[in-house]
């Protein structure tokens, strides 16, 4: 089942994340179903997958091309964006309130092959002009089995 030229197909996301602050590495794991399509060199992926901690699903969506990467949290109207030619700022939302971030992308690759896209993100956060941190990324988008 190829993913290239499908308009519309069910696909399984898996979504890696590395945080590394102050000598400290965290990684965390998400899984989610949704639907993937590509139009005129853009790619969309809606997709929902199960918060735990929260006991609550989380409406995500990905948008993608050569050069930009932006991950939407539907839930919270919250969207980050990695693009290595610029910076993106952005209010979080946290439990003490919202935060200012600012993404410097480090480097972001995708490839889209017969039964996978690959995405992988490199970039580093600073909270409210301060506190840096290094951050990878690595989604993978297959055909729903």
């Amino acid at each position: 089942l190829e993913l290239v030229n499908i308009m519309t197909k069910e696909v399984a996301v898996i979504v890696k994340g590395i945080q590394y602050l102050d000598g400290y590495q965290d990684s965390t794991e998400a899984k989610g179903v949704g639907l993937y399509y590509e139009k005129e060199g853009r790619h969309f992926c809606f997709y929902e997958e199960m918060d735990y901690e929260n006991n609550v699903t989380r409406k995500r969506a990905l948008k993608f091309d050569q050069e930009t990467l932006t991950l939407v949290d539907r839930s919270d109207d919250t969207q980050m964006e990695f693009n290595i030619n610029r910076n993106c700022s952005l209010k979080y939302k946290t439990i003490a309130g919202l935060v200012d971030i600012s993404i410097n992308t480090k480097a972001y690759k995708y490839e889209v092959l017969d039964k996978v896209i690959r995405l992988d993100v490199d970039y580093e956060l600073t909270f409210n002009e301060s506190t840096k941190s290094g951050h990878k990324i690595k989604i993978r988008i297959r055909p729903k089995v």
